[in-house]
């Protein structure tokens, strides 16, 4: 899957399978944002992904946080949530209360 002239942000995507994920949409020509709580983290994995890839600043469990890196990180293609427990739903029916319960588990 060649991902040219897309954008993709990995939530999580300093360590692990959000990690990976950031490493394999580089790979196949995305522009990449990975967001996560630790600055020092974020430039480190950035670092070891690639050149150009953007580290954003976000604690999942802070919904002014969220809002504030989603604001900064503006448009994009695809989304992908390694931080928590995600419910299985499409974008569009996730709500607040849903993102939540996952991040209570």
């Amino acid at each position: 899957m060649k991902l040219n002239n897309q954008t993709i942000v990995v939530v999580g995507g300093s360590s692990g399978i959000g990690l990976a994920t950031a490493k394999a949409a580089y790979t196949e020509g995305a522009s990449v944002i990975i967001v996560g709580r630790s600055q020092d983290r974020l430039n480190q994995a950035g670092a070891e992904i690639g050149s150009g890839v953007r580290g954003v600043q976000a604690d999942v469990e802070d919904e002014v946080s969220v809002e504030a890196a989603f604001a900064e990180i503006g448009r994009f293609d695809h989304l992908f949530i390694s931080a928590q427990d995600a419910a299985i739903a499409p974008l569009a029916e996730t709500t607040k209360d849903k993102m939540n319960r996952g991040l209570a588990v």
